[in-house]
């Protein structure tokens, strides 16, 4: 298979992610990321493709579950630029978008459950701090206040 380079860096993909990987660095791109960074995730996207080529995987059989276990490798193999893959979870959604690959549900405790779990965070917190304001209105005063701040569930 030919290799495609990228212009960020020197990266060269070859393997079954040849096609997608100019497609990837834009979308990289339209999301923010730093030209030294979309140079890393290239890299990325270039040893995916081959652990995809030697598995005799192609683009399509791609999913979050398939990201997920080469990334859990790359870890086992000591390689901490793997801690995260939201990167490579937008090279996902690039494939996706150009039909290579079908719409999977989200996992329970995914990523479409976040901003729940943000605000639920939030109400906490903010619960504790009217509380907290109540509380300072009282005779007592800030003594009680950090007494009861401190005592409050989580």
């Amino acid at each position: 298979m030919t290799g495609s380079t990228s212009s960020v860096c020197k990266v060269t993909v070859t393997g079954p992610l040849v096609p997608f990987a100019d497609a990837y660095q834009q979308e990289l791109k339209g999301r923010g990321y730093a030209p030294s960074t979309i140079g890393v995730k290239l890299g990325q996207l270039a040893r995916l493709s081959c652990w995809l080529e030697v598995r005799c995987l192609t683009a399509g059989s791609l999913t979050r579950v398939v990201v997920d276990e080469f990334v859990a490798e790359q870890r086992a193999l000591g390689d901490v630029a793997f801690g995260r893959r939201p990167g490579l979870s937008a090279l996902v959604d690039v494939l996706r978008g150009l039909g290579v690959l079908e719409h999977e549900p989200e996992p329970p405790g995914s990523r479409a459950e976040e901003p729940l779990a943000s605000f639920e965070r939030y109400l906490s917190v903010a619960w504790r701090c009217a509380r907290l304001r109540r509380t300072w209105r009282t005779p007592a005063g800030s003594w009680r206040g950090w007494a009861e701040m401190a005592s409050l569930p989580a």
